[in-house]
């Protein structure tokens, strides 16, 4: 699903996964003027730091705990963006991956992101 991004050092990796979280939380909460063209242009940032989030997540799928805690916080924010059930699905993955790495915070927060999809629908 997510074509896997390695940056090496792993530092580096979490600077721009921090990067990306960042401008989704930006995105998400800028004010619109509305419009068919303002919404693509939005879209398809969020579609890029989601794909960019995740690719890092699955390269540096956290065998290492300050990697993970960053992995963990993005790919939240990730999954808050998606909306096809199949992105849905890995993010899942992704994020229960780095839950069992981390060991915090607890689980729910794979039900919290799946209440969070099913009130979208």
């Amino acid at each position: 699903m997510f074509a896997p991004i390695w940056i090496h050092p792993p530092s580096y990796a979490a600077a721009v996964q921090t990067f990306h979280f960042a401008r989704i939380i930006v995105l998400i909460n800028q004010p619109s003027m509305g419009g068919v063209d303002e919404f693509r242009i939005r879209q398809r940032s969020l579609d890029e730091s989601v794909d960019m989030i995740c690719g890092i997540a699955m390269a540096h799928q956290g065998r290492e705990i300050p990697s993970a805690m960053v992995n963990f916080k993005s790919i939240y924010a990730a999954g808050l963006c998606v909306q096809e059930p199949v992105k849905q699905t890995a993010i899942l993955n992704l994020l229960d991956q780095t839950l069992d790495v981390t060991k915090f915070p607890p689980k729910t927060l794979l039900n919290d992101l799946t209440s969070y999809w099913r009130a979208e629908a």
